[in-house]
C-alpha cells in the first residue's frame, strides 16, 4: 500500500547496502532452485456482480546458476536457467479452496524445453538466449520469468525499461537492506496485433492497469529469496461502467534450495562464453529481447481444416433443435476462425450446398459474426432482401451483423445502398 508515491531521491542510507550488493548478487558458481507459479485469472471488473475466477496456472521448478562474470566489470553476469517439470493447472469448482486449481494434461507436458541464458548487467536484462526450436508459447513464458530478474539495486524513479510488458516507466524503492518494490507504468508494446478504436467515445472503453513487484534478497544481498509480480488490468465500458472485464496475472518464485559450486566459465568475452556453452550443452542459442512474440496459428503449413470439412463435421450440432445448446455454441466457436479466413468462393459453396439447407440460419449467424468483406459479399449475393421467402435468413444475418462492435465502413456503405434500393 502507498508505494505509488514514493520519493526515489530519499533514503540514501538504504541505497548504500543495495549498491554494494550489486556486485555480490549472482556471484559465479552460486545459484538456487526456486518453486515457480505463474497464474492468469479472468473475471468481471470490481464493482460488478463478480462470478468465480476462470483461468490457469503453470507450476515448475526453476533452476538458476551464475556461470560467468566479466573480469573487468563485476556487475555483468551470465545466468543459466532451466524450467523443470512445467505443469498446467486449471481453475475448477472441484478443486480445494482457496487456490481452486487442479492439474490438467496439455501440450506443455511434451513440448521441447531447453535451458536458456540471461545476459544480466547491473540489474538490466540485456538479452535472453533461447532455443529457437521451442514453441512460441513456452518461449514467451520464459520471457515473462526472465523479466522477474530485471530490477535495480538502488532507488530510481521513472526509468525506461524494456521487458515482457513492453517499454515501461519503472520506479524502484528499497525498504531496509533486502526488500525492493518495483512499479511499472505506461507500458507500451510495438505489435502487429489489431488495435480497434471507436469514433464515438461513449462506445469506447477505459483500461486501468497496475503492475507491482516485490523482490526479497538475503541479508547479505547475495541471493534472491523470493520475487512476487502482480498485474491487474481492468476494462470498463464508457456507456456502462459495470460492464467489462478484469485480468489478473501473478508470477512468483520462492527459494527452495541454495546452490553452491556450480560450474564456472572463465572467459573475457561474452560471445566466447556462449560458444563454449553451446558446445558443452549441444544446444544452439538465439539472442533475443524480452518482448513477447505473437503466436501464429498451429496450421501455417496448410494443414488447417477447410471450412467445407468443418461444416460437414459439425452439421448435426448446427441443426435448429440444437440452437442454444453447448454443442451448438462449441461448433460455432470452432467454425468462426475458419469462416473469417475463408474466401468468397468457399463461403458461396457452403451456402449453395443442398445438404446445408436446414442449417442455413446458423450459417448466416456465423457470416454475420465474422464481419469480413468475403462473408458479406457471399451473404448479400445469396440473400434476397425483397423476397418474403428469405425474410428469416435476412433477419438472422443482419441481426448477427448488428452485434459487431467494430463494423467495417465498406459493409455499412453496402448495406446503406441495399436499403435505398429496396426503398
Amino acid at each position: 500500500e502507498g508505494y505509488e508515491n514514493f520519493d526515489a531521491k530519499s533514503s540514501y542510507c538504504q541505497m548504500a547496502p543495495a549498491a554494494a550488493g550489486s556486485s555480490m548478487i549472482f556471484e559465479p558458481g552460486t545459484g538456487g532452485e526456486y518453486d515457480l507459479e505463474s497464474t492468469l485469472l479472468l473475471n468481471e471488473p470490481p464493482g460488478a456482480t463478480q462470478g468465480k475466477d476462470v483461468g490457469f496456472q503453470v507450476s515448475a521448478r526453476l533452476r538458476l546458476e551464475s556461470v560467468w562474470e566479466n573480469p573487468e566489470n563485476h556487475k555483468e553476469k551470465l545466468l543459466r536457467l532451466e524450467l523443470r517439470s512445467p505443469q498446467l493447472h486449471i481453475k475448477s469448482r472441484k478443486a480445494p479452496a482457496p487456490e481452486g486449481f487442479v492439474v490438467h494434461t496439455s501440450k506443455l507436458d511434451n513440448m521441447k524445453n531447453s535451458p536458456f541464458l540471461l545476459h544480466w548487467l547491473d540489474g538490466e536484462i540485456k538479452n535472453i538466449y533461447l532455443d529457437n526450436a521451442e514453441e512460441v508459447s513456452l518461449s514467451n513464458l520464459k520471457r515473462g520469468i526472465s523479466s522477474l530478474f530485471q530490477f535495480s539495486l538502488i532507488d530510481k524513479a521513472h526509468q525506461s525499461e524494456l521487458d515482457a510488458s513492453g517499454l515501461c516507466s519503472v520506479s524502484y524503492k528499497h525498504f531496509g537492506a533486502n526488500k525492493i518494490m518495483k512499479i511499472k507504468h505506461e507500458c507500451k508494446q510495438d505489435t502487429d496485433l489489431p488495435h480497434k478504436f471507436h469514433y464515438d467515445k461513449i462506445w469506447g472503453a477505459n483500461i486501468l492497469s497496475n503492475r507491482v513487484s516485490e523482490i526479497i534478497l538475503s541479508e547479505d544481498s547475495s541471493t534472491i529469496k523470493s520475487i512476487s509480480s502482480k498485474e491487474t488490468h481492468e476494462l470498463h465500458l464508457e456507456v456502462r461502467e459495470e460492464a467489462g472485464g478484469c485480468v489478473k496475472g501473478h508470477q512468483k518464485i520462492n527459494l527452495a534450495e541454495k546452490l553452491n559450486n556450480s560450474p564456472i566459465i572463465k572467459e573475457n568475452h561474452l560471445n566466447k562464453v556462449i560458444d563454449q556453452l553451446e558446445k558443452s550443452m549441444n544446444q544452439k542459442f538465439e539472442k533475443q529481447s524480452l518482448i513477447t512474440h505473437k503466436e501464429t496459428t498451429t496450421c501455417q503449413d496448410g494443414s488447417c481444416p477447410k471450412l467445407y470439412n468443418l461444416v460437414k463435421e459439425n452439421r448435426e450440432n448446427l441443426q435448429n433443435e440444437n440452437v442454444g445448446s453447448i454443442r451448438s455454441a462449441s461448433s460455432f466457436i470452432k467454425l468462426l476462425p475458419s469462416v473469417r479466413t475463408a474466401t468468397k468462393e468457399e463461403i458461396t459453396k457452403i451456402l449453395k450446398q443442398k445438404k446445408n439447407k436446414d442449417i442455413l440460419p446458423q450459417i448466416y449467424d456465423l457470416l454475420g459474426a465474422a464481419q469480413t468483406i468475403h462473408t458479406h459479399q457471399a451473404a448479400t449475393n445469396h440473400l434476397k432482401l425483397d423476397y418474403d421467402d428469405f425474410l428469416d435468413l435476412n433477419e438472422r444475418y443482419f441481426w448477427s451483423l448488428s452485434f459487431g462492435s467494430h463494423p467495417r465502413p465498406e459493409i455499412i456503405a453496402g448495406y446503406s445502398r441495399s436499403s435505398k434500393d429496396i426503398g
